[in-house]
């Protein structure tokens, strides 16, 4: 299994990101594949976790996490939203 992004080939990820988009709503997923779907870093994933700002997270062991697709989509639905790179609030969409 591949756990780190730079692992994974462009096909690799493409399959993962394929992987995400068809699945239901209610399927989960490892951190690898929504840093893919995300266009992040896992690291940017933890930080998120450990801050509490980023997307609800299932904690199914001490070192297993997962996502499921349906947070996921809210946080790409909540994210902030703005019509050019002047607007004031393009650094709120930079973090």
């Amino acid at each position: 299994m591949i756990n780190r992004l730079k692992n994974l080939t462009p096909e690799q990820a493409k399959a993962e990101s394929d992987r995400f988009w068809s699945a239901s709503d209610d399927a989960i997923f490892p951190p690898l594949t929504i840093a893919v779907v995300l266009n992040r870093s896992l690291s940017w994933l933890q930080a998120k976790r450990c801050n509490g700002d980023g997307i609800p997270f299932i904690k199914q062991s001490k070192k297993v996490v997962y996502y499921q697709k349906s947070d996921v989509l809210n946080f790409i639905n909540q994210s902030v939203k703005v019509p050019h790179t002047s607007h004031p609030d393009y650094k709120k969409a930079l973090s």
